[in-house]
């Protein structure tokens, strides 16, 4: 078994259908991804404002030197 390693892009437009009532798994399918709760956690990191968990690699999550604070404003705009 590999990890998976998935752009910033990919988790924020995942995140977005989630949000906007698309179930799990049908994005699952769409973007190739390994499991559904994959798209609940990166939710609960925008939804707590942690963006920088989602630049980070998947064994690289520390707490300093956190990178991107927010999102960029195009990415900002659309949500």
């Amino acid at each position: 078994m590999t990890n998976n390693k998935y752009s910033y892009e990919t988790k924020l437009e995942s995140v977005r259908l989630l949000n906007e009532g698309v179930p799990g798994r049908k994005i699952c399918k769409i973007f190739g991804l390994k499991s559904d709760g994959l798209i609940y956690t990166w939710r609960k990191y925008v939804r707590n404002g942690y963006y920088y968990r989602l630049n980070q690699k998947p064994e690289k999550q520390y707490k300093y030197n956190k990178g991107n604070l927010e999102l960029p404003s195009n990415v900002r705009k659309d949500m």
